[in-house]
């Protein structure tokens, strides 16, 4: 397959130093001249009135084959400031050489060649279809009871009629359309459209594909390419992404390396399939990698966004190391007592001191002591951008060089897991319910590797 990661508009990336954390200015409406049908200022080739109207022209065209669906569909498309907000309805003939990847807490998952592509490129003047492009294909799962044409028609009930039984259909439906706007930011793997797989008949999210790999693979495979720098900017990317999740009202809820790629354009967050509303107090067990679940969580407390900035911290010590957190122990009660217990990963010695007094902060015991993630893009924009704490990260960097050459522990034990899994740990809930938590004193593990 073909690598089409240009498609993923990522300008946050640009690394625009008259903007504050990271936040490129918004173009002028003018950028791209006046539209030639109504004479009005475009967005970047797009006219929204026009684009509006021709939608609204096309919608007699298609079906998914259920009238909420379409509804959902053009409600987004109707209402697209820009090229890159527009959700399709895609036909699934047009999805080509589809090939099972993988299946986890949100459902199965395809990787397929889409034939048309998104309406990206500017060509003339004009907008077309970028033509083939690789994506994958996520299957709604009964996890989220939006899978099927049942969850879209008991929507427009819920739309009419809000009363307190119908609340839960109502936040799962603005829970997918934040997760879709979300990804619309640049900063989140793209959503192309919606498809319907004739097998099942369920809907599917197609988006976008990254074949580089997951951050993790790529920091294993040099460590020439793992400079100060490069962690430096690819963390404010990624706590970028992780504050437009948060302004949506969204956690992110499966939040670890294995979620973040990095293309040419930057860093960017992937697998919303888990992400939920701020306000779903949901805690009946959850799916998540133990070794980046906050201790709270493990408690049963619900997630939250303190809880995404926890797992921030994991991948901010992964980065140090080239290494997954609890790699060579098993992901079991036992670790998850010892977590909730204040154990954490053994800090670096060269690891700066700025950095760590901000990677112990995200992974603090108490939540409330975390940063927000808008802080910590702040704190990495001033770091990457503005040179702050530059002598300490220079010295790093030399410390790095010189032990470059140490091997990246491949040790691995055979009962950690690092895919998403429902997990269940009554023993660490009854800890909780005997004042395990009351009883805790930090154990901040500050050993040299």
């Amino acid at each position: 397959m073909s690598s089409n990661t240009r498609n993923i508009n990522t300008s946050k990336v640009a690394q625009s130093k008259s903007t504050k954390n990271g936040r490129q200015a918004q173009p002028k409406r003018s950028l791209s001249g006046n539209c030639q049908t109504c004479g009005g200022s475009m967005n970047q080739y797009w006219c929204q009135p026009c684009e509006s109207k021709k939608f609204m022209d096309n919608f007699k065209n298609w079906t998914s084959g259920s009238e909420a669906v379409d509804n959902f569909i053009h409600d987004i498309q109707t209402k697209a400031k820009t090229r890159f907000e527009v959700l399709d309805w895609i036909p699934y003939d047009r999805l080509s050489d589809v090939k099972p990847m993988a299946k986890g807490g949100f459902g199965s998952i395809c990787i397929a060649e889409w034939l048309d592509g998104p309406r990206w490129t500017v060509n003339k003047g004009k907008l077309v279809r970028d033509g083939k492009t690789d994506v994958v294909i996520k299957v709604l799962d009964t996890m989220l009871e939006c899978g099927s044409p049942k969850f879209f028609e008991e929507v427009s009930i819920a739309a009419v009629r809000t009363t307190y039984a119908l609340r839960p259909i109502i936040s799962k439906f603005f829970q997918l359309k934040a997760c879709l706007q979300c990804s619309f930011s640049g900063a989140i793997l793209r959503c192309y459209g919606i498809t319907r797989v004739p097998s099942s008949e369920k809907f599917a999210m197609v988006m976008a594909y990254c074949n580089d790999g997951d951050l993790h693979q790529i920091l294993r495979r040099s460590s020439d390419t793992v400079t100060w720098a490069f962690c430096l900017r690819t963390l404010w990317q990624i706590a970028y992404g992780l504050e437009e999740i948060h302004k949506h009202n969204l956690v992110h809820g499966d939040f670890h390396s294995g979620n973040v790629f990095v293309v040419a354009e930057g860093a960017i967050i992937g697998d919303l399939g888990l992400c939920r509303l701020v306000e779903d107090e949901s805690s009946e067990g959850f799916f998540g990698v133990l070794p980046y679940v906050a201790p709270e969580n493990l408690r049963g407390r619900p997630y939250s966004c303190k809880s995404d900035v926890y797992s921030f911290g994991m991948i901010m010590w992964e980065m140090t190391t080239r290494e997954r957190p609890f790699q060579k122990r098993a992901h079991d009660v036992r670790l998850a007592l010892d977590i909730c217990g204040g154990l954490r990963p053994e800090i670096t010695a060269d690891t700066p001191d700025c950095y760590k007094e901000l990677m112990m902060r995200c992974w603090d015991e108490d939540p409330d002591r975390r940063p927000t993630a808008s802080e910590v893009t702040s704190i990495f924009f001033g770091w990457h951008f503005e040179k702050k704490n530059l002598q300490e990260f220079i010295t790093a960097e030399i410390l790095r060089k010189q032990m470059k050459d140490r091997n990246v522990e491949a040790e691995f034990h055979s009962q950690a897991v690092y895919t998403s899994r429902l997990l269940e740990f009554p023993e660490v809930m009854a800890d909780n319910e005997t004042g395990g938590e009351s009883d805790y004193k930090t154990r901040q593990l500050e050993l040299t590797i």
